[in-house]
């Protein structure tokens, strides 16, 4: 339980969205305010809550991610021909030591490990890592930290799509599929060598797929 607030000892923070709540009802909640135990989460932009995710799983309101990519700076990705490969595997290859440095203490366990990258490009770039269970559901491993480590590359994406004709939009997509496919799948192989983090008795699988 958190400890009370500066303003009394009947107070206490949301253990997700840092909001001060009534002890009573983080007792009653197992620490979660009346809207976080409902299922809903502080919005990764500007922290109001979110009934439910966008599209791509994440907790933002609509207008705050288009705020956000609006204020992002680009790569300076004019063509797809401009995209500094060696910057994007740089991104990417810190984004997925940093997921599973956090990730293996909550998968703790001997129970072998199925993960699922999922790349769609579209008018955007989305990663996804998850992790799938015996019964076929993904459980996503990302978090906001992934989701600001991903915003360059999607932002400078759209940016770069906004200057392309159709045709030439459709290509580009494909060439940035294929690229990052191959930049994951290299740095999945890196991460096999340590087994993800895991404990060497926990065998982990992986695959890529994208949209």
């Amino acid at each position: 339980m958190n400890r009370p607030t500066q303003e009394g000892a009947s107070r206490v923070r949301c253990s997700i969205c840092g909001l001060e709540i009534l002890l009573a009802t983080a007792e009653r909640n197992q620490g979660l305010c009346g809207r976080c135990v409902k299922g809903a989460r502080p919005c990764v932009h500007c922290g109001r809550h979110v009934t439910e995710p966008l599209t791509n799983g994440v907790y933002a309101h609509m207008e705050c991610g288009i705020r956000h990519r609006q204020t992002q700076k680009s790569l300076g990705w004019e063509t797809a021909d401009d995209i500094d490969w060696d910057k994007v595997r740089q991104i990417l290859r810190g984004m997925l030591r940093r997921l599973f440095d956090n990730v293996v203490v909550h998968l703790a366990g001997s129970a072998p490990v199925n993960l699922c990258l999922y790349v769609h490009v579209e008018d955007f770039i989305d990663i996804f890592v998850h992790q799938i269970q015996p019964d076929g559901s993904a459980k996503r491993l990302t978090d906001s930290d992934w989701v600001r480590d991903l915003s360059p590359l999607d932002s400078s994406f759209s940016l770069l799509l906004d200057q392309l004709s159709e045709e030439d939009a459709d290509k580009a997509s494909e060439t940035v599929t294929s690229s990052l496919n191959a930049i994951l799948y290299d740095e999945c192989k890196e991460l096999e060598k340590q087994n993800f983090n895991f404990p060497r008795n926990v065998l982990v699988s992986w695959t890529i797929q994208s949209a």
